[in-house]
């Protein structure tokens, strides 16, 4: 029997890589997509080294042609895919004065209009597979709003009511559309973003940030992998549906 395939998305490092990584785990064949060529191939040379089916693709996913050919590629090499998980993206801040245009067109490009191009040129492929699984990544951020993001979080805000439209439109034909959102999560992302308040102590950002979800602790990303891989492979009555992985975060009245 053929083993089954999935497409993810950032899957070079944080909670795409763990995904990717899990689902080979798992005997599926993986295509991991990610604009960073070197860890990309990095995560295919180790997953190799244990046996595991991850084949790295360099796609920027705000590109469509880009994705199109990836896509392509995919039919050449695997015919069908069942799975795919939506984890590329980018955190930005500002307020609606102060995030420029520019920053906000980018924030948007890669969270929003990547996980359309994505699913686009995909689901034709599961189609052909007679039916499969979708996971969106969208965010705290478009549950319960902080200050000062505002290109992420209309990103994020976007997913979430896009998630639903597909779960109405793609139901019909089998596949299962949901979305994860998490919350603070220990990922190269997050780190950065530690290291843009404080770059002498990230670390007390990081903590200070953990203390803020009643779990007492950020997340870490092979934890949100295990609720990807539920809702792909598990959650066959689930579709439609918005999933926190947040450590109780936004049940907190603040």
């Amino acid at each position: 029997m053929t083993a089954p395939t999935a497409v993810v998305t950032g899957a070079a490092m944080g909670i795409g890589r763990a995904a990717a990584w899990l689902m080979a785990e798992q005997g599926v064949r993986v295509s991991a997509w990610d604009r960073d060529e070197t860890a990309l191939y990095a995560l295919e040379r180790e997953a190799s080294s244990k046996g595991l089916s991850i084949v790295g693709l360099r796609v920027d996913v705000r590109n469509e042609a880009a994705v199109q050919t990836a896509a392509e590629s995919c039919k050449t090499e695997f015919s069908t895919v069942r799975y795919l998980f939506n984890s590329a993206g980018i955190q930005t801040y500002g307020t609606v004065i102060d995030t420029t245009s520019e920053a906000f067109s980018e924030t948007i490009q890669v969270n929003l209009f990547g996980h359309y191009y994505t699913a686009k040129h995909i689901v034709p492929l599961m189609l052909q597979a007679g039916g499969g699984a979708i996971v969106n990544t969208t965010s705290a951020q478009a549950l319960q709003c902080q200050e000062n993001v505002l290109a992420y979080a209309a990103s994020k805000g976007a997913i979430l009511t896009m998630t639903k439209s597909m779960a109405l439109d793609l139901a019909p034909h089998g596949i299962r559309v949901n979305a994860i959102a998490p919350g603070s999560i220990d990922t190269p992302m997050l780190r950065k973003a530690a290291e843009l308040f404080s770059p002498d102590d990230p670390g007390s950002v990081l903590s200070a940030w953990g203390a803020q979800h009643p779990l007492g602790r950020v997340g870490t990303a092979e934890e949100v992998a295990r609720l990807v891989w539920f809702l792909l492979s598990e959650a066959t009555f689930m579709t439609g549906t918005v999933v926190s992985i947040d450590g109780g975060l936004t049940s907190r009245l603040m």
